[in-house]
């Protein structure tokens, strides 16, 4: 199994909306976009430790094909293009085997 972890630094001074924004549209992608998954979780910094990312994603798949077409998905990539890059100042990410 590969779990995929996604970290963002949001931009904008308003970070409640955008971090609403971004709850509301994982859900709407994990019901009516990609589904091709074992899990998937997101949420927002507890701000327990100075200098975290703000927001992250992590999902699981049954192999590299799985988060592949994941990625590459026309859902995953409208999701980026139209909500989070416009809203965010970094990423960061990883894979690895679970």
């Amino acid at each position: 199994m590969i779990r995929h972890i996604a970290l963002f630094k949001i931009s904008s001074d308003n970070k409640e909306a955008v971090i609403k924004s971004f709850d509301e549209e994982f859900y709407k992608f994990l019901s009516v976009g990609f589904t091709d998954h074992k899990g998937y979780e997101f949420g927002v910094d507890l701000g327990i430790r100075e200098g975290n990312f703000d927001y992250g994603v992590t999902v699981v798949f049954d192999d590299e094909d799985g988060y592949k077409r994941y990625n590459t998905s026309d859902a995953h990539q409208e999701l980026l293009r139209n909500v989070v890059v416009p809203n965010i100042s970094d990423r960061a990410s990883l894979q690895f085997r679970v």
